[in-house]
Protein backbone atom coordinates (compact mmCIF):
# COMPACT_ATOMS: atom_id res chain seq x y z
CA UNK A 1 0.00 0.00 0.00
CA UNK A 2 1.84 3.30 -1.30
CA UNK A 3 0.91 6.40 1.59
CA UNK A 4 0.47 9.75 0.31
CA UNK A 5 0.65 12.99 1.75
CA UNK A 6 -2.71 14.65 1.57
CA UNK A 7 -2.59 18.54 1.09
CA UNK A 8 -5.31 20.80 3.37
CA UNK A 9 -7.89 21.70 0.86
CA UNK A 10 -8.04 17.87 -0.44
CA UNK A 11 -8.54 17.21 3.49
CA UNK A 12 -11.01 19.92 3.79
CA UNK A 13 -13.18 18.68 0.74
CA UNK A 14 -13.39 15.23 2.03
CA UNK A 15 -14.37 16.23 5.32
CA UNK A 16 -17.01 18.26 3.53
CA UNK A 17 -18.75 15.64 1.57
CA UNK A 18 -18.54 13.18 4.10
CA UNK A 19 -20.53 15.60 6.17
CA UNK A 20 -23.58 15.40 3.48
CA UNK A 21 -23.15 19.19 1.91
CA UNK A 22 -26.43 19.41 3.25
CA UNK A 23 -27.89 23.25 3.85
CA UNK A 24 -27.48 24.58 7.62
CA UNK A 25 -31.43 25.04 8.22
CA UNK A 26 -30.62 26.96 11.63
CA UNK A 27 -31.64 23.95 13.43
CA UNK A 28 -29.43 22.54 16.22
CA UNK A 29 -29.37 18.76 16.87
CA UNK A 30 -31.63 19.12 20.34
CA UNK A 31 -34.42 21.35 18.21
CA UNK A 32 -34.63 18.40 15.41
CA UNK A 33 -37.84 16.39 15.43
CA UNK A 34 -38.42 12.73 14.17
CA UNK A 35 -39.92 11.96 10.65
CA UNK A 36 -43.73 12.43 11.01
CA UNK A 37 -44.33 8.63 9.82
CA UNK A 38 -47.77 6.58 10.27
CA UNK A 39 -46.64 5.46 13.72
CA UNK A 40 -45.05 8.81 14.86
CA UNK A 41 -47.05 11.51 13.75
CA UNK A 42 -45.34 15.01 14.78
CA UNK A 43 -47.22 17.32 12.79
CA UNK A 44 -50.80 18.05 11.26
CA UNK A 45 -49.57 18.16 7.99
CA UNK A 46 -47.45 15.78 6.20
CA UNK A 47 -49.44 12.89 7.58
CA UNK A 48 -51.66 10.96 5.53
CA UNK A 49 -55.10 11.34 7.77
CA UNK A 50 -57.43 8.21 7.60
CA UNK A 51 -61.67 8.79 8.85
CA UNK A 52 -61.85 6.26 11.63
CA UNK A 53 -65.48 8.29 13.32
CA UNK A 54 -67.77 10.66 11.13
CA UNK A 55 -70.44 12.63 13.51
CA UNK A 56 -70.34 9.59 16.15
CA UNK A 57 -70.36 6.80 14.02
CA UNK A 58 -67.57 4.42 12.37
CA UNK A 59 -66.23 5.23 9.20
CA UNK A 60 -67.27 3.28 6.39
CA UNK A 61 -66.15 0.81 4.71
CA UNK A 62 -64.08 -1.64 6.94
CA UNK A 63 -60.91 -1.28 4.81
CA UNK A 64 -58.56 1.24 5.61
CA UNK A 65 -57.64 1.61 2.39
CA UNK A 66 -61.20 2.60 0.75
CA UNK A 67 -61.80 5.09 3.68
CA UNK A 68 -62.15 9.04 3.37
CA UNK A 69 -58.70 10.75 3.90
CA UNK A 70 -56.61 13.65 3.39
CA UNK A 71 -53.30 14.94 3.41
CA UNK A 72 -52.21 18.92 4.36
CA UNK A 73 -49.34 19.99 2.07
CA UNK A 74 -46.56 21.25 4.33
CA UNK A 75 -45.17 23.69 1.99
CA UNK A 76 -46.35 27.11 1.69
CA UNK A 77 -48.83 26.10 -0.82
CA UNK A 78 -51.05 25.46 1.97
CA UNK A 79 -52.76 22.84 -0.36
CA UNK A 80 -55.36 19.66 0.92
CA UNK A 81 -56.01 16.19 -0.87
CA UNK A 82 -57.77 13.65 -0.12
CA UNK A 83 -60.15 11.36 -1.31
CA UNK A 84 -63.87 11.10 0.24
CA UNK A 85 -64.22 7.60 -0.27
CA UNK A 86 -65.65 7.98 -3.48
CA UNK A 87 -64.02 11.02 -5.59
CA UNK A 88 -61.07 12.59 -5.35
CA UNK A 89 -61.08 15.92 -3.54
CA UNK A 90 -58.30 19.06 -3.07
CA UNK A 91 -58.70 22.24 -1.65
CA UNK A 92 -56.32 25.01 0.03
CA UNK A 93 -56.10 25.50 3.94
CA UNK A 94 -54.89 27.26 7.03
CA UNK A 95 -53.23 26.38 9.94
CA UNK A 96 -52.19 28.60 13.03
CA UNK A 97 -51.60 26.91 15.95
CA UNK A 98 -54.81 24.65 16.64
CA UNK A 99 -57.23 26.82 14.49
CA UNK A 100 -57.76 24.79 11.31
CA UNK A 101 -60.01 26.35 8.11
CA UNK A 102 -60.24 24.53 5.08
CA UNK A 103 -60.90 26.60 1.46
CA UNK A 104 -63.58 25.51 -0.71
CA UNK A 105 -63.07 22.09 -1.64
CA UNK A 106 -63.56 20.62 -5.36
CA UNK A 107 -63.48 17.37 -6.03
CA UNK A 108 -64.67 14.45 -8.86
CA UNK A 109 -68.30 13.64 -9.76
CA UNK A 110 -68.04 10.27 -9.62
CA UNK A 111 -70.95 8.11 -7.92
CA UNK A 112 -71.19 5.38 -5.24
CA UNK A 113 -73.49 3.51 -2.98
CA UNK A 114 -76.41 5.69 -1.28
CA UNK A 115 -74.55 4.71 2.38
CA UNK A 116 -70.89 6.37 0.36
CA UNK A 117 -72.41 9.17 -1.28
CA UNK A 118 -74.23 10.56 2.29
CA UNK A 119 -70.48 9.73 4.16
CA UNK A 120 -68.76 11.80 1.62
CA UNK A 121 -70.95 14.68 2.27
CA UNK A 122 -71.11 14.60 5.73
CA UNK A 123 -67.50 14.20 5.37
CA UNK A 124 -66.59 17.66 3.30
CA UNK A 125 -69.19 19.48 5.73
CA UNK A 126 -66.80 18.22 8.53
CA UNK A 127 -64.21 19.72 6.29
CA UNK A 128 -66.49 23.33 5.51
CA UNK A 129 -66.83 23.49 9.46
CA UNK A 130 -63.74 22.75 10.75
CA UNK A 131 -62.16 25.66 13.63
CA UNK A 132 -59.82 23.65 15.49
CA UNK A 133 -57.51 20.28 15.27
CA UNK A 134 -56.68 18.04 18.02
CA UNK A 135 -53.49 15.89 17.68
CA UNK A 136 -53.22 13.05 20.11
CA UNK A 137 -50.61 10.53 19.30
CA UNK A 138 -51.80 8.84 15.84
CA UNK A 139 -55.26 10.06 16.43
CA UNK A 140 -56.50 13.77 14.92
CA UNK A 141 -59.98 15.44 15.66
CA UNK A 142 -61.29 17.85 13.85
CA UNK A 143 -63.91 20.13 15.98
CA UNK A 144 -66.30 22.94 15.04
CA UNK A 145 -66.61 26.21 16.71
CA UNK A 146 -67.80 25.53 19.72
CA UNK A 147 -65.22 22.12 20.29
CA UNK A 148 -67.70 19.50 19.62
CA UNK A 149 -65.89 16.47 17.66
CA UNK A 150 -66.81 16.35 14.02
CA UNK A 151 -64.49 13.72 13.03
CA UNK A 152 -61.49 11.76 14.38
CA UNK A 153 -58.45 10.22 12.14
CA UNK A 154 -55.91 7.88 12.32
CA UNK A 155 -51.90 8.41 10.79
CA UNK A 156 -51.72 5.50 7.93
CA UNK A 157 -49.92 5.32 5.05
CA UNK A 158 -52.55 5.85 1.55
CA UNK A 159 -51.63 3.23 -1.00
CA UNK A 160 -52.31 6.28 -4.11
Amino acid sequence: MICRKRSPVVFAALMVLACGCAKDSGKTHDTVQPAATPTNPTSVTGTDWVLTRLGGQAAMPAEVSARPWFRLDPSEKRRVTGNTGVNLCNGTYELTGRALQFGPMISTRRAGSPELMSQELAFLKALEKTATVDLAGRTLTLRDGNKAPLAEFEATDVKR
